[in-house]
C-alpha cells in the first residue's frame, strides 16, 4: 500500500492523505495549488491519525504526544465550581472549545470552564508545528 500526504509547504501540516495499491490513483489526487505539497510515502498513516504527524524537510515525522487535561470532569454546573484545562507538558496552543477558539500562553497557560447549566465541551488542540493531543470531552452537570 502506497500512500500520498498533502501538506501546507509553510507548517508541514498535514490535511489529507490518500491510500491506493495503484500508482496512478495517487498521482492523479496531486495538484498544483500554492502553498501544497505532497508527499509520496510507504508509511502507514491511517486517516484517524494525520494529527498526529507532520512534513519535515521531506520527511514524515511523529508530533510529540501531549495530553489535554481536566482538573475535575464532570463537574457541577452549579455556575461556580471551575474546571481548569491545560495541555501537559505546556506548550503555547490555541485549543478549539466547540470550535471556538482560545488562545493560551505562558502567560495565561490555564482555561477556566464554569457552567449553570448542564452542557459538554468538546476540547481539541488546534493543530501546531510538533506537538499533537488527543480530543478531551468535559462535562458540565
Amino acid at each position: 500500500m502506497a500512500y500520498v500526504v498533502r501538506y501546507a509547504t509553510d507548517t508541514g501540516q498535514i490535511d489529507g492523505v490518500y491510500q491506493s495499491e495503484v500508482p496512478a490513483l495517487l498521482d492523479a489526487q496531486q495538484r498544483q495549488e500554492a502553498g501544497i505539497a505532497y508527499l509520496r510515502t510507504e508509511q502507514a498513516m491511517p486517516l484517524e491519525q494525520q494529527d498526529r504527524y507532520e512534513v519535515r524537510a521531506g520527511q514524515l515525522v511523529a508530533k510529540a504526544e501531549h495530553q489535554l487535561t481536566a482538573s475535575v470532569s464532570p463537574f457541577p454546573a452549579d455556575g461556580q465550581t471551575e474546571c481548569q484545562v491545560t495541555l501537559t507538558p505546556f506548550a503555547p496552543c490555541t485549543l478549539l472549545v466547540n470550535l471556538t477558539p482560545v488562545v493560551l500562553t505562558e502567560a495565561d497557560p490555564v482555561l477556566l470552564l464554569t457552567a449553570a447549566s448542564a452542557r459538554q465541551f468538546a476540547i481539541r488542540l488546534q493543530p501546531q508545528a510538533g506537538i499533537w493531543a488527543a480530543p478531551l470531552n468535559v462535562e458540565a452537570l
